[in-house]
Protein backbone atom coordinates (compact mmCIF):
# COMPACT_ATOMS: atom_id res chain seq x y z
CA UNK A 1 0.00 0.00 0.00
CA UNK A 2 1.02 3.29 -0.59
CA UNK A 3 0.49 4.47 2.93
CA UNK A 4 2.39 1.51 4.08
CA UNK A 5 5.15 2.71 1.10
CA UNK A 6 5.56 5.98 3.26
CA UNK A 7 5.59 5.13 6.65
CA UNK A 8 8.94 2.76 6.10
CA UNK A 9 10.28 5.05 3.41
CA UNK A 10 9.35 8.36 3.76
CA UNK A 11 9.86 11.09 0.79
CA UNK A 12 12.64 13.60 2.48
CA UNK A 13 12.00 17.36 0.74
CA UNK A 14 15.10 19.11 0.72
CA UNK A 15 14.41 23.10 0.14
CA UNK A 16 17.42 24.47 -1.17
CA UNK A 17 18.32 27.91 -0.99
CA UNK A 18 21.28 30.17 -1.42
CA UNK A 19 20.16 33.96 -1.18
CA UNK A 20 20.10 34.28 -5.04
CA UNK A 21 18.86 31.90 -7.13
CA UNK A 22 15.22 30.80 -7.01
CA UNK A 23 14.36 28.23 -4.40
CA UNK A 24 13.75 24.85 -5.77
CA UNK A 25 12.00 21.98 -3.33
CA UNK A 26 13.83 18.39 -4.34
CA UNK A 27 11.47 15.37 -3.25
CA UNK A 28 13.96 12.63 -2.47
CA UNK A 29 13.59 8.94 -0.64
CA UNK A 30 15.02 8.67 3.02
CA UNK A 31 16.45 5.42 1.72
CA UNK A 32 18.07 6.80 -1.18
CA UNK A 33 19.80 10.05 1.48
CA UNK A 34 20.86 7.07 3.82
CA UNK A 35 21.94 4.48 1.47
CA UNK A 36 24.09 7.27 -0.38
CA UNK A 37 25.74 9.47 2.13
CA UNK A 38 27.22 8.12 5.67
CA UNK A 39 25.96 11.78 6.64
CA UNK A 40 22.76 11.79 6.14
CA UNK A 41 22.54 7.76 7.06
CA UNK A 42 23.76 8.96 10.84
CA UNK A 43 21.87 11.94 10.87
CA UNK A 44 18.28 9.96 10.56
CA UNK A 45 19.66 7.41 12.90
CA UNK A 46 20.00 10.03 15.49
CA UNK A 47 17.02 12.08 14.28
CA UNK A 48 18.72 15.47 14.67
CA UNK A 49 16.84 18.51 14.21
CA UNK A 50 19.22 20.90 13.45
CA UNK A 51 22.92 21.42 12.45
CA UNK A 52 24.95 24.19 11.46
CA UNK A 53 28.34 24.21 10.33
CA UNK A 54 29.98 27.14 9.15
CA UNK A 55 29.58 26.80 4.88
CA UNK A 56 25.84 25.28 5.21
CA UNK A 57 22.87 24.70 7.41
CA UNK A 58 20.15 22.04 7.23
CA UNK A 59 17.07 23.05 9.38
CA UNK A 60 14.86 19.92 9.74
CA UNK A 61 11.30 19.31 10.75
CA UNK A 62 10.32 15.84 12.57
CA UNK A 63 7.18 14.12 12.64
CA UNK A 64 6.27 11.37 14.53
CA UNK A 65 10.36 10.53 14.99
CA UNK A 66 10.58 10.87 11.12
CA UNK A 67 12.27 14.07 9.30
CA UNK A 68 9.98 15.33 6.41
CA UNK A 69 11.44 18.64 5.24
CA UNK A 70 15.19 19.78 5.06
CA UNK A 71 16.27 23.37 4.31
CA UNK A 72 19.68 23.18 2.88
CA UNK A 73 21.47 26.32 2.39
CA UNK A 74 24.98 27.56 1.06
CA UNK A 75 24.49 25.61 -2.56
CA UNK A 76 23.10 26.29 -5.74
CA UNK A 77 19.81 25.27 -5.99
CA UNK A 78 19.83 23.91 -9.50
CA UNK A 79 23.63 22.11 -8.17
CA UNK A 80 21.03 20.64 -5.30
CA UNK A 81 18.41 19.13 -7.43
CA UNK A 82 20.55 17.88 -10.06
CA UNK A 83 22.35 16.05 -7.25
CA UNK A 84 19.58 14.55 -5.59
CA UNK A 85 17.49 13.85 -8.57
CA UNK A 86 20.93 11.64 -9.73
CA UNK A 87 20.76 9.74 -6.43
CA UNK A 88 16.73 9.11 -6.96
CA UNK A 89 17.66 7.47 -10.83
CA UNK A 90 16.22 10.44 -12.57
CA UNK A 91 19.73 11.02 -14.62
CA UNK A 92 18.31 13.42 -16.95
CA UNK A 93 19.70 16.78 -15.20
CA UNK A 94 22.83 15.01 -14.48
CA UNK A 95 23.42 14.12 -18.22
CA UNK A 96 22.83 17.12 -19.76
CA UNK A 97 24.36 19.49 -17.19
CA UNK A 98 27.13 22.02 -18.62
CA UNK A 99 27.85 24.46 -16.37
CA UNK A 100 31.01 24.71 -14.37
CA UNK A 101 29.77 26.29 -11.21
CA UNK A 102 26.78 23.82 -10.88
CA UNK A 103 28.89 21.04 -11.71
CA UNK A 104 31.68 22.26 -8.85
CA UNK A 105 28.92 22.71 -6.34
CA UNK A 106 27.75 19.32 -6.97
CA UNK A 107 31.46 18.23 -5.71
CA UNK A 108 30.96 20.59 -2.82
CA UNK A 109 27.74 18.53 -1.88
CA UNK A 110 29.35 15.06 -2.68
CA UNK A 111 32.34 16.18 -0.27
CA UNK A 112 30.35 17.80 2.71
CA UNK A 113 27.90 14.99 2.60
CA UNK A 114 29.98 12.13 2.20
CA UNK A 115 28.50 10.79 -1.07
CA UNK A 116 30.80 8.90 -3.25
CA UNK A 117 28.52 7.59 -6.18
CA UNK A 118 28.61 9.95 -8.34
CA UNK A 119 31.75 11.99 -8.03
CA UNK A 120 33.70 10.08 -10.74
CA UNK A 121 30.92 11.28 -13.19
CA UNK A 122 30.84 14.80 -12.47
CA UNK A 123 34.63 15.01 -12.56
CA UNK A 124 34.58 13.70 -16.00
CA UNK A 125 32.12 16.21 -16.68
CA UNK A 126 34.27 19.17 -15.31
CA UNK A 127 37.36 17.62 -16.83
CA UNK A 128 36.06 17.27 -20.72
CA UNK A 129 33.48 20.73 -20.72
CA UNK A 130 35.27 22.95 -23.30
CA UNK A 131 36.02 26.33 -21.98
CA UNK A 132 35.13 29.21 -23.94
CA UNK A 133 35.28 33.09 -23.94
CA UNK A 134 31.19 33.09 -23.08
CA UNK A 135 32.04 30.94 -19.84
CA UNK A 136 35.54 31.63 -18.57
CA UNK A 137 33.17 33.63 -15.71
CA UNK A 138 31.70 30.44 -14.62
CA UNK A 139 35.18 28.45 -14.82
CA UNK A 140 36.90 31.35 -12.49
CA UNK A 141 33.77 31.23 -10.20
CA UNK A 142 34.20 27.34 -10.21
CA UNK A 143 37.79 27.57 -9.51
CA UNK A 144 37.06 29.87 -6.43
CA UNK A 145 34.48 27.36 -5.10
CA UNK A 146 37.31 24.70 -4.83
CA UNK A 147 39.59 26.62 -3.44
CA UNK A 148 38.67 24.30 0.37
CA UNK A 149 38.27 21.09 -0.63
CA UNK A 150 42.21 19.69 -0.36
CA UNK A 151 40.85 16.68 -2.00
CA UNK A 152 40.27 18.37 -4.80
CA UNK A 153 43.30 20.65 -5.93
CA UNK A 154 44.14 19.01 -8.60
CA UNK A 155 41.21 19.19 -10.30
CA UNK A 156 41.38 23.28 -9.49
CA UNK A 157 45.18 23.46 -10.45
CA UNK A 158 43.90 21.78 -13.80
CA UNK A 159 40.98 24.47 -14.39
CA UNK A 160 42.92 27.62 -14.09
CA UNK A 161 45.61 26.01 -16.58
CA UNK A 162 43.23 25.64 -19.02
CA UNK A 163 41.30 28.98 -18.39
CA UNK A 164 44.46 30.46 -18.00
CA UNK A 165 45.40 28.79 -21.66
CA UNK A 166 42.12 29.94 -23.61
CA UNK A 167 42.40 33.93 -21.97
CA UNK A 168 45.95 34.21 -23.34
CA UNK A 169 44.89 32.68 -26.60
CA UNK A 170 41.56 34.49 -27.52
CA UNK A 171 41.30 37.24 -25.06
CA UNK A 172 42.06 40.54 -26.55
CA UNK A 173 41.52 44.16 -25.32
CA UNK A 174 38.67 44.51 -27.89
CA UNK A 175 37.37 41.47 -26.53
CA UNK A 176 37.44 43.02 -23.10
CA UNK A 177 35.92 46.42 -23.66
CA UNK A 178 32.61 44.20 -25.23
CA UNK A 179 32.28 41.89 -22.40
CA UNK A 180 31.82 45.39 -20.50
CA UNK A 181 29.40 47.02 -22.62
CA UNK A 182 27.23 43.80 -22.41
CA UNK A 183 27.73 43.39 -18.99
CA UNK A 184 27.89 47.13 -18.04
CA UNK A 185 25.11 46.56 -15.22
CA UNK A 186 26.12 43.41 -13.88
CA UNK A 187 28.88 44.93 -11.30
CA UNK A 188 29.49 41.04 -9.99
CA UNK A 189 30.27 39.85 -13.51
CA UNK A 190 32.33 42.90 -14.15
CA UNK A 191 34.36 42.28 -10.91
CA UNK A 192 35.18 38.91 -12.42
CA UNK A 193 36.68 40.33 -15.37
CA UNK A 194 38.67 42.36 -14.06
CA UNK A 195 40.01 39.41 -11.45
CA UNK A 196 40.30 37.77 -14.53
CA UNK A 197 42.67 40.28 -16.22
CA UNK A 198 44.67 40.89 -13.08
CA UNK A 199 45.11 36.95 -13.14
CA UNK A 200 45.95 36.26 -16.55
CA UNK A 201 47.25 39.56 -18.51
CA UNK A 202 46.55 40.11 -22.29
Amino acid sequence: RKCDSLLQDPIVVLICEDGVNKPIDVAVRQSVLESSSSYFESMFSQNWKKIRTSSSEIESEAVSNKITDLKITGYIPKAVKTLFEYLGGCEELMQSSADFEVLTDMIRLCDFYDIQKPVALILHKISTLKITLENVLSCNRACDLLKGLEKFQQLRLELATRLGSILKANASWQTLVTFMADNGQDHKTVNHAFDLLIAYPI
